[in-house]
Order: C-alpha cells, then sequence, then structure tokens
C-alpha cells in the first residue's frame, strides 16, 4: 500500500511547480491537460497522486522520480510503502506445515499459430479440467513493464478467462473448503512454448477483495515455474545439518568482459550474517569456496571461529567437481558470481576461474551435466548471478541454465531474472533458508523470501525465480 504523505512530500520537495508540470508533461500527458493555469504546486500534485492511485502508474511515476531526482527519491525510499500484511499474504501460524494444499496446475502449450496465441489447461487438485488459451500481447506487456502491478494484472487476465477464469475461481473456493485456504500455483510452460519464461511471471498478480496483489509474495498461494519430468521425485531430505557448499567465482580479467569485479569479502560477510544463526543451531554446515581472490585473514579466522569450513584454491570446473563429489556430497549449491546469456549461441554461461583465476565461461549444457553426473547431485541450486534465470529463442526448449538443471534432474533451482544488490542478496537467502528449514517447503519459503524483500524495500521482490518438478515442493 501506498504512503501518499510521504510521496507527496518527495514531490514536493524534489520539484518546483514547472519542473512538475514538465514531468507530466513527459510521462502523463492527460493530467498535463488538467492542469490550469491557477493551480498550486500542492494542487497539481494532489491530483497527479488521484490519478496515479486510479490508473494503477504508482510505479512508473516513482520511476520517474528516481530517474530525476535520484538523491532525494533514495532519501524518501524507505517510506514510500506503507506495508500491511494482510492475512492472505503472511501466516502467523503454521497450519499447513505439510504438503497439504490445494492444488492448480497451469500448463501452457506450445502454439503453430501466428498470432501467439498458446492452448492452456488447468488441472485441478480434485482431478478436473478445465482448457483456454493464452493470448500473448508483448506490445502491451512492454508498455507497463515499469509497473509490476499494471504488468502481473494484464498477465492474470490473459492467463485466466472465460473456463480458465473459472477454473481459478473454483480452485480458490475449494482451496478454501479443504486445504483452509491455502492455494499452490504451479505454471507449467510446455516445452515448444519455451519463450514465454522471458516473461515476468514472478509479477503475476491476482484479485484479492477489490485489490490486486502479487501472487509470488502471498504464503497461501506458493508460486513456481514447475518442469514436468517422466523421472521420480527423490524422497525429501530428512537429515540435519543440510550441508551447503557456498562458492564465490571472481575471476581477475572481469573487466575486459565489461563486468565488474565482486566485493569478495562483502559477499562473504553478508550472506555468513544471514546464515549464522541456522550454522550455530546445527540445521546448516556451510563451506566456503571464496576462490582466488581468497578473505581476509580477520574474517577467514572470525568465521572459522563460527565452525564455518573452507575450500581452498579457484572457483573452477575441476575444484567445484572435486568438492561436490567429495564424501556425501551437499545439499545445497550456493553460487554467487557472473552469469550471461549468449542470443547468439542461445546459451547461459557462468563465468568460472581458471588455476591462474582468469575467467572460463562455462555453458549451461556443461554445468547441467557436471551436475547431473555426480553420484550425490544436490538437491537445490541457488544461482546468485546475473541472467541465470534467462532463457533464450533457439530450438532446444532447455535453453537457460536453471531450467535446464531442473531437466537434468536437480528437484529445485533458485535463479537471478537480474542483478540483486548485495545486501537485498544477503537478506533473501537468510530469509529463504530460514523459511525452507522450518517446514520444507521450497516454493513457500521463496514466497516468504520475496515477500521481506518487499515489506523492507518494495524493490528486487520478483527478481528471484524458483523452477522446480516437486508436486508438492517438498524439498526437505
Amino acid at each position: 500500500m501506498w504512503n501518499r504523505e510521504a510521496i507527496r512530500e518527495l514531490l514536493n520537495q524534489a520539484f518546483s511547480s514547472e519542473e512538475l508540470k514538465t514531468l507530466c508533461f513527459d510521462t502523463f500527458p492527460a493530467v498535463y491537460e488538467d492542469l490550469g493555469s491557477g493551480m498550486t504546486k500542492g494542487q497539481m500534485i494532489r491530483h497527479l497522486l488521484d490519478y496515479c492511485l486510479h490508473e494503477e502508474t504508482m510505479e512508473l511515476l516513482l520511476e520517474r522520480v528516481k530517474e530525476r531526482r535520484g538523491a532525494k527519491y533514495r532519501r524518501f525510499e524507505p517510506q514510500l510503502r506503507r506495508v500491511e500484511l494482510q492475512d492472505a499474504l503472511v501466516v502467523s501460524d503454521d497450519t499447513r506445515p505439510g504438503g497439504e494444499l490445494f492444488d492448480l496446475r497451469i500448463r501452457v502449450f506450445g502454439t503453430k499459430q501466428d498470432n501467439a496465441v498458446y492452448p492452456t489447461e488447468a488441472l485441478l487438485g480434485d482431478g478436473s479440467q478445465n482448457q483456454g488459451e493464452f493470448r500473448l500481447d508483448a506490445e502491451g506487456l512492454r508498455a507497463v513493464e515499469l509497473d509490476p502491478r499494471r504488468y502481473g494484472r494484464r498477465l492474470f487476465e490473459a492467463l485466466f478467462h472465460g473456463d480458465m477464469r473459472r477454473a481459478y475461481d473454483n480452485a480458490s473456493l475449494l482451496a478454501q473448503e479443504r486445504a483452509g485456504g491455502w492455494l499452490r500455483l504451479r505454471l507449467w510452460i510446455d516445452r515448444a512454448a519455451y519463450e514465454l519464461h522471458a516473461l515476468a511471471w514472478e509479477q503475476l498478480h491476482y484479485p484479492l477483495h477489490g485489490a490486486w496483489q502479487p501472487v509470488a509474495i502471498s504464503e497461501r498461494m506458493p508460486f513456481s515455474r514447475y518442469v514436468g519430468l517422466e523421472a521420480q521425485e527423490p524422497p525429501p531430505i530428512d537429515e540435519r545439518p543440510l550441508r551447503m557448499l557456498a562458492a564465490v567465482a571472481n575471476p581477475a580479467d572481469l573487466a575486459h568482459r565489461g563486468l565488474e569485479r565482486l566485493d569478495v569479502a562483502a559477499e562473504v560477510e553478508g550472506l555468513a550474517a544471514a546464515l549464522g544463526g541456522l550454522q550455530q543451531a546445527g540445521k546448516l554446515d556451510v563451506t566456503w569456496m571464496p576462490g582466488q581472490t581468497g578473505l581476509p585473514d580477520e574474517l577467514r579466522a572470525r568465521l572459522a571461529r563460527e565452525r564455518f569450513c573452507f575450500q581452498d584454491g579457484p572457483t573452477s570446473t575441476a575444484n567445484l567437481i572435486r568438492a561436490l563429489s567429495a564424501g556425501e556430497g551437499y545439499d545445497i549449491l550456493h553460487f554467487v558470481g557472473h552469469g550471461a546469456f549468449s542470443r547468439r549461441d542461445q546459451q547461459a554461461v557462468l563465468f568460472l576461474e581458471d588455476e591462474a583465476g582468469g575467467t572460463v565461461p562455462v555453458q549451461e549444457a556443461v554445468m547441467a551435466g557436471i551436475l547431473a553426473s555426480l553420484q550425490a547431485s544436490p538437491r537445490l541450486v541457488f544461482l546468485a548471478a546475473c541472467a541465470s534465470a534467462a532463457v533464450g529463442a533457439g530450438e532446444e526448449p532447455f535453453v537457460g541454465l536453471a531450467p535446464r538443471l531442473v531437466q537434468v534432474g536437480i528437484p529445485a533451482v533458485v535463479a537471478m531474472r537480474k542483478k540483486i544488490p548485495i545486501a537485498r542478496a544477503g537478506e533473501l537467502a537468510g530469509n529463504f533458508y530460514t523459511s525452507l528449514l522450518e517446514h520444507g517447503l521450497v516454493d513457500r519459503a521463496l514466497n516468504r523470501a520475496r515477500l521481506m524483500l518487499y515489506q523492507s524495500s518494495g524493490a528486487d521482490w520478483s527478481t528471484p525465480v524458483l523452477y522446480m518438478r516437486l508436486k508438492e515442493g517438498r524439498l526437505i
């Protein structure tokens, strides 16, 4: 919920009357036409806010303010949202500790038509089915891509209409009757419709009490991009502590590729702070692989006192294989580094290190093959790497690292649609792993972690993407 008073004061301090008129002329022409010559600045601001709230364009307004008055925007940013946590978003008691959620699986099939019409199917937890179609309005979505609410509403209305909307409404009613309102939403994009993975489905909004709410931050509606496989699901992890390998790749020559080098100490320290409580409680056993950059002696000594372990040497393909193959292996691979997607090759890559500390681009097929060949593959891969959730438009339907890893058998992969700041990445990971270890449901845990980002800053909440092949989301 927007804090209208804070936004009004931001506009008042950031713009003069003439600058406010220019802003409206450039971005909100309908408002500009209504600005009379006798209006005070305060009246103009009220008129602009009324319009943006009614037309659901507040995100766009604030984006323009951020572009033009960045320093002033950052000062007001923490106050711009007044978050009211509704019972549909946050649940204080764990009334659904198991996988007993009513299920709604939406499958989108490939299209052979030129008008971007995709057949769809809704499969409800009671076995009933409905068919419909998804009409892709790429131009319309691009027009509102800076406004998550309008973008998410357009996605919902394109996906759920006619018989598909009736299926959604029926699933919501059955979830109330049979599961206390808990509804799991799994979006299965068929192999022949792989290009639809490029849409920001995490911004999907659903109607609730006359307002539009993001699905991806609702604890009562865990959301994932589902990948159906014929292979049997692995049993949940039933041992504690979970074993995690936290690897950081920071090649010395990243600048030659136009990429900034990581502050490895800051990355490790932020993640260690987020995971420290789980480590101390015996729920998680973390081994750090800081790569060729290494860690300052003081930080390493402090982490050692906190019972963290270390795997030395560069974060290379060979070292990753050795570490992941040793002993019982690792339940979780948490990777921090740079990724990219090659439109030319239709391949995602991770930038690992060679023995001399230089960059080694490792293509998605190679990384997937490595993890699939291990005797004990990780059950969860967390990719804190830019473009790790990207998918391409080539002939291979699972182009893109995250969905490719699920395709070869990894039960769940969390990846990023875009770059996320260090502080937000640590907050996301800490909340995600804490929630996951409470109840074991990976989709519900990521929804909770997204919600905490939404609550704390209102930004980056739709960046994390979950691909999974677990029908009930149970990882642990």
